[in-house]
């Protein structure tokens, strides 16, 4: 699916046979660099990278491979794969490999002495990313098999720091295989345990600690696999893979299990979820030619307009995953909404082609940057004088982040029509 022209499109030719998780990674226009299933790794041109073989991944892992980008070299990514569930499935645990895109004439390659690079000796088959608190590095989050502990390992300018924060959360009945997600802002962390059990906790950014679980254990909940949040971290959506059933949660609830609104039922096999550049959640459909369609994520139970087949594939079937990405909105001083904040303004909110940086006061040289939803800069420049005027024309609709300032940053959501 390409979102780099706002609505998606289904393409073909993709070299991938996957039953599971997977992960890619385009430019900041949207133009795909490469994917993998966590096992081989694929150039733009559907071609095995000539060291892109024999990571340590699984095509059976639930999210079996999550891919970012270097903290500090922009044309380098860091691909961390997870082991298939127990070990059972090629028990590597933990790992990453870096790939550089300026290798093979710009096809890119996974860097000779950085492949399957060793962090744990077993892991669940869940994985995560979210930027640190001061937007300097990121936190890479995976668990122990039963769900339990929860590591999160830092990825700085300096590299991976191969000692985890560990935290604990008490879990009812876990040990199997499913998905997690981090909140559009990162600050809560959300996990499925395939026995029938959703758990919810606080992430802090600053520390890379876990508080505050929510357990949420049910038989209605068995089979629980893939999750995901809303654009406004509001609600949280999980669903039930082989059950077949898809629940909407009120992660303002004083009761957040009582909260649950079942959305969607069926005899199919719903699987992994992902938060889209067009603020539209995708859920994975298995066995089937099209993709189900979250179309309003931020609406409340019904009002989230659902559709099992709301995507259809030109060619192919869906399996049980979505390729696996993190979405973050950077949090400094808070995101402001349409309209202004402080002497600042931007207009037209949503934008077109051009949007206006206006303030009450003068800048000089003060440097903006605008992200998109799953954290690429795709526009940076200088504000002077009382307004700059920034285009967007280039870029896909969608939900943007514009933070601005040198040493006092506000961050701003733009809409990019």
């Amino acid at each position: 699916m390409d979102f780099k022209n706002g609505a998606p499109v289904s393409f073909s030719g993709a070299a991938t046979h996957q039953l599971e998780g997977s992960a890619s990674i385009a430019d900041s226009n949207g133009n795909l660099l490469f994917y993998t299933d966590g096992d081989t790794v694929w150039n733009k041109n559907n071609v095995v990278m000539p060291n892109g073989t024999g990571l340590y991944g699984n095509t059976s892992s639930a999210q079996a491979a999550l891919i970012v980008n270097s903290p500090s070299n922009k044309n380098q990514y860091y691909v961390f794969t997870t082991e298939g569930f127990d070990g059972l499935y090629g028990g590597h645990g933990f790992n990453y490999s870096i790939v550089d895109m300026t290798l093979q004439g710009g096809l890119g390659d996974v860097m000779a002495g950085k492949k399957d690079k060793h962090l744990l000796d077993h892991c669940d088959e869940r994985i995560a990313a979210t930027p640190f608190a001061n937007g300097q590095g990121l936190w890479v989050v995976t668990t122990s098999q039963s769900g339990a502990e929860i590591d999160a390992f830092r990825l700085t300018t300096s590299g991976v720091d191969t000692i985890p924060i560990v935290s604990t959360i008490p879990i009812v009945n876990g040990y199997f295989s499913a998905c997690m997600k981090f909140s559009p802002d990162g600050s809560k962390l959300a996990q499925a345990l395939h026995t029938q059990e959703f758990d919810i906790m606080d992430f802090d950014r600053a520390t890379g600690m876990i508080s505050n679980p929510v357990i949420i254990n049910d038989a209605q909940f068995v089979d629980a696999y893939g999750v995901e949040f809303s654009p406004n971290g509001k609600y949280l959506y999980g669903n039930t893979g082989g059950h077949g059933k898809l629940f909407q949660f009120d992660l303002t609830a004083s009761n957040i299990e009582a909260s649950a609104v079942k959305i969607y039922s069926s005899q199919g096999f719903l699987g992994g979820m992902q938060l889209a550049p067009d603020g539209k959640i995708y859920i994975a459909y298995a066995n089937a030619p099209t993709v189900g369609v979250i179309r309003n994520p931020n609406g409340a139970g019904i009002n989230c307009d659902f559709y099992d087949t709301g995507f259809a594939l030109t060619s192919g079937m869906c399996q049980y995953g979505l390729p696996n990405m993190f979405v973050f909105e950077p949090v400094f001083s808070g995101i402001k909404d349409i309209g202004n904040y402080s002497g600042t303004f931007i207009y037209p909110n949503p934008a077109n082609n051009t949007f206006t940086f206006k303030t009450t006061v003068a800048l000089q040289n003060e440097r903006y940057i605008l992200f998109d939803v799953t954290g690429r800069t795709v526009k940076e420049g200088i504000l002077n004088g009382l307004s700059t005027t920034i285009q967007v024309d280039g870029l896909a609709a969608g939900i943007y982040v514009l933070q601005a300032g040198n040493k006092k940053k506000q961050v701003f959501k733009v809409v990019k029509e």
